[in-house]
C-alpha cells in the first residue's frame, strides 16, 4: 500500500549533496480520512433527516383527520394541519402556542387536560369523547406520545387526532331506545 511520507530536501554546502528527510504521514492521514468518513455520516444523516421531515409534512397535511403536535407539558398547540382548523375553532390555538384546550367546551375541557396528562405520564396513548367549544359536537380525541429530537434537545410531544364521534356506543342507544319505548308505552 501507499505511505504518505513528507519530505524536505537541505542541500548540504552549494555543491553538497542533498540531505532529504522524510516524516511519516499516516496518521494525520488516517486522522484527515475518520474526519471526511464522519462529514459524509454526518451528510447521509442530514439528508435522511430532511426527507423524514418532508414525507411527515406531506402527511401532516394530506391526513383526512384532525390532527395537532402538541406539546406535552404546556398543552400549547405547535402544528395543526386544515383539518384540525375547520373541525375545531382554534381561534387562539390556530397560532403557535395557544391552548389546545381552548378548542373544547368549558365543560369538557378538564376531561381533555386529563387525557392529555395520562399520555404524557404513561406513555402509553388514549382517547376519549368531548364536546367541541360552541357546538354541541361531540369528537373523539385520542392522544398519542413520542419524542421528538430536535438539534437542541429532546422534547415530549402529543400527537393528538380529532375525529368526528360515531353514533353513540350501541349499549347507550340501547338504553335509549329502551326508554324511548317505555315512556311511549302505555
Amino acid at each position: 500500500g501507499d505511505i504518505p511520507v513528507a519530505y524536505s530536501a537541505i542541500r548540504l554546502g552549494e555543491f553538497g549533496p542533498v540531505l532529504a528527510v522524510g516524516r511519516d504521514l499516516g496518521s494525520i492521514a488516517a486522522i484527515q480520512q475518520r474526519f471526511v468518513d464522519a462529514q459524509k455520516e454526518l451528510e447521509r444523516d442530514y439528508w435522511r433527516q430532511r426527507q423524514v421531515e418532508s414525507r411527515y409534512r406531506m402527511l401532516f397535511q394530506v391526513a383526512n383527520d384532525a390532527v395537532l403536535l402538541v406539546d406535552a407539558e404546556s398543552f400549547a398547540v405547535i402544528e395543526a394541519n386544515d383539518a384540525a382548523r375547520r373541525l375545531i375553532s382554534l381561534a387562539a390555538s390556530a397560532q403557535p402556542a395557544g391552548s389546545v384546550l381552548d378548542g373544547f367546551a368549558d365543560d369538557a375541557r378538564p376531561a381533555v387536560q386529563a387525557l392529555l396528562a395520562t399520555a404524557r405520564t404513561t406513555g402509553r396513548p388514549s382517547e376519549i369523547r368531548a364536546r367541541l367549544a360552541g357546538g354541541d359536537a361531540i369528537v373523539a380525541i385520542s392522544a398519542t406520545p413520542f419524542r421528538s429530537t430536535t438539534r437542541a434537545e429532546t422534547e415530549m410531544l402529543l400527537l393528538v387526532r380529532v375525529r368526528r364521534a360515531e353514533r353513540e356506543p350501541a349499549a347507550a342507544a340501547d338504553g335509549r331506545t329502551l326508554s324511548d319505548f317505555v315512556e311511549r308505552t302505555p
